[in-house]
């Protein structure tokens, strides 16, 4: 599978991180996000971003390595270097997207990098924000979940700019049949798979697909 990774500024686990293959991924790393491989010891194939954050001695180090592009942008810029990092990553086609760091004590942050998933969307590539406890994508007309796949207990659904119409869902706990998901409601919160194969189907607007875990054992 083509593949690219994102690490970008937000909170990373790095012993979660190293239970991760990354070898034959495409890397990307917006600005904070260098360090977070500086520490895998993985060398990026593109940096991203406006590096007023990252460690500027990693930078350095970095900038001088052959292979590595660099695309540099002003501080005063209209996109956030995560939104730039995820069109970067569109242009390499691949067929996923995972991005590492989306979550932060920034909110305004946190609900752009979801919001990203969109752009992903529209172009009919998979794209992916994970961290230990969470793994969000985003959806628009129908999906199959494996249970033996699923990270974590809970799945939880929630509408993304509107209601999502004619929704059924089937193998889950909870399921339904044609209904609509109200932008705003909490209905669609901790469903769980019960069937080891489950399915998501949208006839209108979009949803993200959360699944979640308490903890970690």
């Amino acid at each position: 599978m083509k593949r690219v990774i994102i690490f970008t500024g937000g909170n990373v686990d790095i012993k979660f991180l190293m239970q991760q293959d990354f070898s034959n991924d495409y890397l990307i790393c917006a600005d904070h996000g260098l360090e977070v491989a500086d520490r895998l010891g993985l060398t990026p194939n593109l940096l991203v971003g406006d590096f007023d954050s990252v460690d500027p001695i990693i930078f350095s180090h970095y900038e001088k390595k052959e292979g590595i592009k660099i695309i540099r942008f002003q501080p005063e810029k209209d996109n956030t270097d995560t939104d730039l990092a995820m069109r970067f990553a569109m242009e390499y086609k691949p067929e996923e997207i995972l991005l590492f760091g989306a979550f932060g004590t920034r909110l305004d942050h946190t609900l752009a990098n979801i919001g990203l998933l969109t752009q992903a969307m529209e172009k009919g590539i998979k794209a992916v924000l994970w961290d230990t406890y969470n793994r969000i994508s985003m959806i628009r007309d129908i999906c199959y979940l494996h249970k033996k796949e699923v990270f974590g207990k809970f799945i939880s659904l929630l509408p993304f700019g509107g209601d999502a119409e004619k929704v059924t869902l089937k193998g889950f706990k909870y399921p339904l049949q044609n209904g609509t998901m109200v932008s705003g409601s909490s209905l669609g919160i901790s469903n769980e798979l019960v069937e080891e194969e489950g399915m998501i189907q949208v006839g209108k607007g979009k949803l993200l697909v959360i699944e979640s875990r308490d903890s970690i054992k």
